[in-house]
C-alpha cells in the first residue's frame, strides 16, 4: 500500500483510543504491567521511563529519545561490580567478546550492549 492511499484513512489518535488500548493490553496480558515500555522506532527501540516522558494537561505527548552510552554502561557496571573481574569484563567489551560476556555475567544490563554489539537485538526478558 502506498503511502499517500494509507495517509486518507488515518484517523487522529485521541486519548480515549490510546486509554481502550493499553487496557487491552494489560487485560490480554497481566504481566506487562510491570514490564519496562520501549518505543520502537524504525526498528530501533527506545526505553520509555518517568524522566523522558511527559503528558500536558492539554494532552500533548513529549518524549526525549535518547541513545543509551554503552560506554559509560560499561565502565558504571564495572565500577559497581568490583568483586566480579572488572577487568576482565572491561576487557571483552572493549574486544567485542558481547557472547563472553553474556555467559559470565549474568547481570549486565542491556545498556552495555546497545550501540556497542553489532549483533545485539533488544531483549524483552533476559530473566
Amino acid at each position: 500500500m502506498s503511502r499517500s492511499s494509507a495517509s486518507k484513512s488515518i484517523r487522529p489518535v485521541t486519548l480515549q483510543m490510546l486509554r481502550t488500548r493499553l487496557g487491552t493490553i494489560i487485560r490480554r496480558n497481566e504481566a506487562l504491567t510491570n514490564k519496562q515500555l520501549m518505543l520502537c522506532l524504525d526498528g530501533q527501540k527506545y526505553p520509555v521511563d518517568s524522566d523522558n516522558l511527559k503528558i500536558s494537561d492539554d494532552g500533548v505527548i513529549e518524549l526525549e529519545l535518547y541513545q543509551p552510552n554503552a560506554a559509560v554502561a560499561a565502565i558504571a557496571y564495572a565500577l559497581a561490580n568490583p568483586c566480579e573481574s572488572p577487568l576482565d569484563f572491561l576487557r571483552c567489551w572493549n574486544s567485542g567478546d558481547f557472547e563472553a560476556i553474556r555467559q559470565e555475567w549474568d547481570d549486565v544490563p542491556e545498556e552495555v550492549f546497545i550501540g556497542a554489539d553489532p549483533l545485539h537485538k533488544v531483549m524483552e526478558d533476559r530473566s
